[in-house]
């Protein structure tokens, strides 16, 4: 389904839980699954690139459910069971991919100069994860639109210089 080999093994733990089972890809189709290859890829190339991920640089629109699951995931406490206002985060989610787009996001180094552009729990991981939660409360057009959006930067992000 996707290549993990490349991903740390804290992100590799996650992948499932993240939305990439069979029952998540199912519901949320090939879109979907080609959301989470390119974000795959993104994160193996940001994963080499030793660039730290920390929750401050996500921005202050970031769904307060993520952050209180990344805290959740460094204190490495159990998050399968992790519940949350679906119709909140599908709201939050739209408002923090916003504020995030604000920049140029068609440029490779652009992107990757971004705080927000980093690997693991308090990376990239927590756009896919919340694009989880909103498909699964909501897959509409909207939802749609930012996981095609989210795609085409998650395909540029290894083309970067800094990486």
């Amino acid at each position: 389904m996707l290549k993990t080999s490349l991903l740390w093994p804290e992100v590799q733990k996650v992948v499932a839980e993240i939305g990439f089972d069979e029952d998540t890809v199912r519901a949320l189709g090939a879109t979907w699954l080609n959301f989470g290859r390119a974000w795959c890829v993104a994160e193996g190339a940001l994963c080499r690139s030793g660039k730290k991920a920390t929750i401050g640089a996500m921005g202050p629109a970031i769904p307060q459910a993520l952050i209180l699951w990344a805290g959740k995931k460094k204190r490495k406490d159990d998050t399968v069971a992790f519940s949350f206002d679906r119709d909140e985060v599908a709201a939050d989610m739209l408002k923090w991919w916003k504020a995030l787009s604000e920049v140029r996001l068609d440029n490779a180094d652009v992107i990757v100069a971004q705080e927000w552009c980093a690997p693991g729990v308090e990376g990239i991981l927590l756009l896919v994860l919340g694009m989880k939660w909103w498909g699964m409360a909501q897959a509409g057009a909207a939802w749609e639109t930012v996981v095609k959006e989210m795609t085409v930067v998650f395909r540029l992000i290894p083309e970067g210089q800094a990486l």
